[in-house]
């Protein structure tokens, strides 16, 4: 049984088998790899599959009749269901489908329901551990401070260089912060489609090409965002290294190199005592964390090269991403206002993070309401936003983590340096991009 695009067999091997194509008229992969701006309707007419069907070019391939005969393995179905690709694994109506056919070609010993499914309770508890988890995250963050070792974080507040809250130069900035990273999306996919940085900016390296590209790209926008931010208004307003958070020395206006060991050691203890937490909850469930795309594993030995690579290429975006944040005044909730505190975390988190999500749900009504790919007609554009689920998760708590960190310690460097543990971690053992190193 085959659950989305792909047509097994080749003719000069035969077809001694029998062949199931479970897909959606709104499958985006599926249309993407074949009919592109097309239809569903299209793919079931493929010469490929008819071949496999045994059935001549000119005839028309009719969705959802059984052919051939089960008990000879020559049979052949179509079995048409309603859902995005990606979705295929918690959709009831794709469940209940595939155990209908499954019990049609080969009838179970022991008699299942086929809408008695078990599986959304599997995601169901594994957003809750996510949330348990990002949770334990924030607590131990607060405790660390509370040290002696790490007390000396925290820096005199940082003024307010940015936008004043509510104004409307503070509203257009949000708009700019909230957009940029999906102009930036399609930018990384249209410049890996249409020049030779094929290897490092498009899927075509598989997910770590979508993430790497997408950092690169959104942290050159938001250094070019800051920049003119910077000589427009903050150079007139106090704009300086202590006031984007650079300096950690207030008196002679520089960084000292033990602050900046002192905050990787607090990260690395936050960030270790999150991946001890998540080995204990695996432990404990005998299962990873999976929501739908977006999965948290344990980072296998063989990995770590990996890890720091992909740790370096993203310092670029959360160091461009909190100096852009400065013009809206973000992390400088003050540690005695919780409201504001909570504000400035909230903020943090989403900006970077929903305007792809609404990216997503463009494309959703577009395959949901006219059943073909409208605005993302290119395979690699289209797989990308099948990505943001993952990038969602991910960088709504990476985000937030930085501002909250930064909010306590008046600096950029535990946030960033938090922050970038947390994405890197999620990056390398939530996706195959070992296969291309090792």
């Amino acid at each position: 049984m085959n659950i989305g695009f792909d047509m097994y067999g080749e003719p000069e091997l035969g077809y001694d088998f029998n062949f199931v194509l479970l897909v959606s008229e709104w499958d985006d992969s599926c249309i993407a790899r074949t009919t592109n701006s097309g239809t569903i309707e299209e793919v079931f007419q493929a010469k490929k599959l008819k071949d496999i069907f045994g059935i001549p070019e000119e005839e028309t391939l009719i969705v959802d009749q059984a052919y051939g005969d089960w008990g000879a393995k020559t049979g052949r179905q179509v079995v048409p269901v309603h859902c995005a690709h990606m979705y295929y694994p918690i959709d009831a109506e794709t469940q209940t489908r595939f155990i209908q056919t499954i019990d049609t070609v080969l009838p179970m010993p022991v008699k299942i329901a086929p809408s008695q499914h078990v599986y959304g309770f599997e995601h169901a508890a594994s957003a809750i551990l996510y949330l348990c988890l990002a949770s334990f995250i924030f607590l131990l963050a607060t405790s660390l401070f509370k040290l002696k070792i790490f007390a000396s974080l925290s820096l005199p507040e940082l003024p307010e260089v940015g936008f004043k809250k509510r104004s409307w130069q503070w509203w257009l900035s949000i708009g700019f912060l909230l957009i940029l990273p999906v102009i930036t999306f399609r930018l990384m996919v249209t410049t890996g489609l249409y020049t030779k940085l094929t290897w490092f900016i498009t899927l075509k390296s598989k997910e770590y090409g979508l993430w790497m590209g997408w950092s690169l790209i959104t942290a050159a926008a938001y250094l070019v965002f800051f920049l003119i931010f910077h000589f427009v208004w903050g150079k007139k307003h106090g704009g300086s290294l202590r006031a984007y958070g650079f300096c950690t020395n207030e008196e002679n206006n520089r960084f000292t190199v033990s602050y900046l060991a002192k905050a990787f050691l607090y990260a690395a203890a936050l960030m270790g005592s999150a991946y001890i937490i998540f080995l204990v909850m695996k432990a404990i469930t005998l299962n990873n964390i999976h929501i739908i795309a977006f999965s948290i594993n344990p980072i296998e030995p063989h990995r770590w090269f990996v890890y720091l690579f992909f740790f370096l290429f993203q310092i670029p975006y959360f160091v461009c991403g909190s100096l852009a944040a400065r013009s809206v005044n973000m992390n400088n909730g003050s540690k005695d206002n919780v409201k504001g505190l909570i504000e400035s975390v909230a903020l943090g988190g989403v900006i970077g993070a929903v305007g792809l999500v609404v990216l997503r749900i463009v494309l959703m009504i577009c395959l949901y309401t006219l059943h073909r790919n409208v605005l993302f007609v290119d395979l690699y554009w289209l797989l990308g936003s099948n990505g943001i689920t993952t990038m969602f998760l991910t960088f709504l708590v990476s985000n937030a983590v930085n501002c909250y960190v930064t909010n306590k310690t008046n600096s950029i460097y535990a946030g960033c340096l938090s922050a970038l543990m947390w994405s890197t971690w999620i990056m390398v053992a939530g996706t195959r991009v070992v296969n291309y190193f090792l």
